[in-house]
Parts: C-alpha cells; structure tokens; sequence
C-alpha cells in the first residue's frame, strides 16, 4: 500500500450513523418496561394521548398510540428529549391468533428475491403502518422535527417483539439506535439478515422454547403454552437476565 493513492471515501462524519448503540443492560432493563407497559389499557385509544405519570418519570412528554384494526394488537410511540420509543403488544388475548395462524412465508416488495417473511407478523405490521395516521408517516415527522438528533428504539414481547423486528427491517435509518425484544419468535428465513441494519438485541430464555422454534411452528408452541398447567396462560418467559434487583441495584 505504500505509495499508493488512496480514493477518497464518499461519507463524511456527518453521514455516519453515530446514534447507533451497542448492547447495554441499563438499556435493556428500560426497553423490557417499555415493552412491558404496552399492555397497559390506558393506551387502547388511537392517536395523541395524555402522557401516563409512570412514562412521564422517563422524561417522555408525548405519547402516541396505533391499533391495527385486524387483532386486538397496539403499539406506540413516546417521545423524549432524550430518546424516543416505539413498542408493540404481544399476543394478549385470544385474537391475536389470528395473526399468528398466518404462518404462510411470503415476500415483501423491494426486498432481496430470497428473503421471506412470516405472513401474520407481516401483515399485522404493516395494518399499523398505514395511512396518515400510522407508524410510518409518524415516524417520518419524529425524524423531521428532530432533524435526526434524539436516538429512536424499537421494543416488543412476544408477538410484539416479532413486530419489533420487522419494524427495525422497514423504518431501520441511521436514527434509530437498535431494536429490543423478549421472548420473541422468528419472523423469516435466513435471508431477513440482509433486511435489517438496525442493532438487534433478542433477549431470551433458552428454557423458554418459543423464541427458538421456527416461525412455523409458533402457534403450536402458543397453544402448548396457553393450555399447560404449569405454565402462566398469557405470557412465557421473556428474559433470563437481571436487571436490577429488589434494593434498585
């Protein structure tokens, strides 16, 4: 290499994805509340809502909510000065199945010839994507009012964290900061890798099977789960990690 030019690179510091985060627990232990209160009942209301005082202790002061119309699924997005989140419910009643019994793989437009995708997931996400009231145009006017400066993370449990990933796919760009999820199952086959340039986290159980199987078979797993004895009827074990403990340590 000595004495040989070097071409310049085309990308400035400027155009670098420094929002961009590695994994943290502190991160993680927020991301698991934030994916956790998702399936508070005051956010069942779509559009502007008031902000609940739990959120309000972050330091969030907007709060946005999004209902699919097809299952009972929710997601929203509240806004900070110093981070912004967007989380989805996981499969919290009955409905949700079907969203989950869509296991068909399919292909999403614009996308690499091979990649596939869970049908269910897929589709619930993108009834939350549309129209002018949808996640997408939403996130749009975040990453315009902030001109890209406040880091966005994308959160979810379950079915929600299946969700989570395929948003980190569609919405992914250099202001959000990686994705979050718990428990998640997979959403698509070994080409959904080339989809995503966020910084996904899946934290997970390894006794918790659900997260492990193909997508597949996620709906069997669920009615193992929902009929099971011995096992909590609504949601399986999403983490194995400790963050924090009863002192706050």
């Amino acid at each position: 290499m000595s004495g040989t030019p070097i071409a310049p690179t085309p990308w400035k510091p400027s155009d670098l994805p420094t929002l961009r985060a590695a994994y943290s627990d502190r991160t993680a232990a927020l991301m698991a509340y934030l994916a956790a209160f998702v399936y508070d009942r005051r956010i069942e209301a779509k559009g502007v809502l008031q902000v609940p005082p739990e959120l309000a202790a972050f330091g969030f002061d907007k709060l946005t909510s999004f209902h699919n119309g097809m299952t009972d699924g929710w997601a929203y997005i509240a806004e900070g000065a110093d981070l912004i989140a967007l989380s989805f419910r996981g499969a919290s009643s009955t409905k949700n199945w079907d969203t989950d019994f869509r296991v068909t793989l399919i292909h999403p437009d614009n996308t690499d010839r091979q990649l596939r995708v869970h049908e269910g997931f897929y589709r619930a996400f993108v009834k939350l994507n549309e129209g002018k009231l949808g996640i997408e145009d939403k996130m749009g006017a975040i990453k315009q009012a902030t001109n890209g400066a406040v880091p966005i993370y994308i959160t979810g449990h379950s079915l929600g964290g299946a969700l989570a990933q395929i948003a980190a796919a569609v919405l992914g760009s250099d202001q959000v900061a990686a994705c979050y999820t718990y428990g998640s199952p997979r959403v698509g086959n070994s080409y959904f890798d080339l989809w995503v340039k966020v910084p996904s986290y899946r934290v997970m159980n390894y006794a918790d099977i659900v997260p492990q199987v193909l997508c597949r078979l996620y709906i069997a797993m669920l009615a193992i789960l929902a009929t099971c004895p011995i096992m909590p009827r609504r949601h399986h074990i999403a983490s194995s990690r400790i963050f924090w403990s009863a002192a706050g340590k």
